[in-house]
């Protein structure tokens, strides 16, 4: 009968410390929904826009309505690009105000987006 002979070799086991990073997440850019300010759209029109898509208060809705009125323009909302141009098209899709005096000139409300 043969015999089997092995030859063992000594090994070494080489444990090697696993360093976890953790993915660092950046923030996502901020943009800034603005509200532009016309001559025919009238405020009740305007706040009952607000008060939806913002959302805000009637009454906060108030303040932005008057403030883009006398300055031209004003920050209505802010947050992440894909939810500021989901506002802006559901500011847009309102149309024009109904009970507007003008109804020849009168358009939807106008917003732009910006980075912040």
């Amino acid at each position: 009968m043969a015999t089997l002979t092995h030859d063992v070799e000594e090994t070494q086991v080489v444990t090697k410390r696993r360093t976890t990073t953790k993915p660092t997440s950046q923030p996502l850019p901020v943009y800034k929904l603005i509200l532009h300010n016309d001559d025919y759209n009238t405020f009740g029109f305007v706040i009952r826009i607000l008060v939806q898509v913002v959302p805000c208060s009637s009454m906060k809705a108030t303040w932005l309505a008057l403030k883009a009125h006398c300055s031209g323009c004003c920050i209505i909302w802010s947050g992440c690009l894909e939810l500021a141009e989901l506002k802006a098209d559901q500011i847009k899709t309102f149309g024009a105000d109904p009970e507007a005096s003008n109804q020849e000139k009168v358009q939807p409300l106008r917003v732009t987006i910006e980075p912040a």
